[in-house]
């Protein structure tokens, strides 16, 4: 027997060729989707992912230096000064440093990658608590170090108090004390270059310390009553209260002096 080659007519050998083109084509179509969808979930959802998943931190300080390495008081590094109140996609914090990169809500600096010093950062509540002491813009311009404003979160903290805020950013912020008529204090003050303020800085405790005392009258929102709190600060810039004491219901500090029995003894000017 003779084996014999029947040719395939012309249209069977197009539409053969055809649906071997289009095999190919999508084969090669699926292998670029496939690594397209892997180059987007490594590059970008993961990524995304990421940034809505890490803590925000936020600037206490007035300006915070974003730097490019951990290496403070050099100029080589900067990046960008940072304003108060800043928020922070915080990748990595530590006791020192914070690996962060500034939130698209700050349009000036957005997207913008580095580190900053730790001790200039809050956490969301404790950013949000520190904001809300503020009764008005002079009371944050006149109380402008880190360490007198930690002193003031803390003692907030310890004693349960808040500032004012509306229920909006109360909720948003994740604040767990509940504000009353009781526990809503905040600082008032005068501009700055006025004589007599609310606010007052000296070396009274200790007249050899490195950092000046501060003293600060808080009032409730509500009652309007007046509270005067002393604070001092050991080497490491830690607070301490030394004296809280009543306040009239109008004027401004003028002097402070401590007896020799440690009574805080205070002046004020109407």
């Amino acid at each position: 027997m003779v084996a014999t080659a029947v040719a395939l007519p012309d249209d069977q050998t197009d539409e053969t060729s055809t649906n071997t083109t289009l095999i190919v084509a999508v084969a090669v179509l699926s292998l670029l989707l496939a690594l397209g969808g892997y180059w987007y979930y490594k590059n970008v959802y993961l990524l995304q992912k990421t940034d809505r998943e890490a803590p925000r931190y936020y600037t206490m300080a007035n300006a915070v230096v974003l730097r490019s390495s951990k290496s403070a008081g050099v100029d080589y590094n900067k990046i960008a000064s940072l304003s108060y109140g800043t928020e922070l996609i915080t990748y990595e914090h530590d006791s020192e440093w914070s690996r962060v990169k500034v939130s698209q809500s700050n349009a000036e600096s957005n997207g913008i990658e580095g580190y900053v010093a730790s001790s200039l950062l809050l956490p969301k509540a404790d950013f949000f608590l520190l904001n809300s002491i503020f009764g008005n813009q002079d009371s944050r311009e006149c109380i402008t170090t880190t360490k007198c404003r930690m002193a003031l979160l803390n003692y907030f903290k310890q004693h349960r108090y808040i500032g004012k805020m509306d229920k909006e950013t109360y909720t948003e912020s994740g604040i767990v004390t509940r504000p009353t008529i009781e526990n809503q204090w905040q600082v008032f003050c005068r501009p700055k270059s006025d004589r007599f303020n609310n606010v007052l800085f000296g070396r009274l405790y200790d007249k050899h310390s490195r950092f000046t005392d501060f003293a600060v009258i808080i009032q409730n929102t509500f009652s309007g009553q007046r509270k005067l709190l002393y604070f001092y600060f050991d080497e490491e810039e830690t607070s301490h209260l030394l004296a809280e004491q009543d306040a009239p219901e109008q004027g401004y500090i003028r002097n402070i002096v401590i007896t020799r029995d440690g009574y805080l003894r205070v002046t004020y000017d109407s």
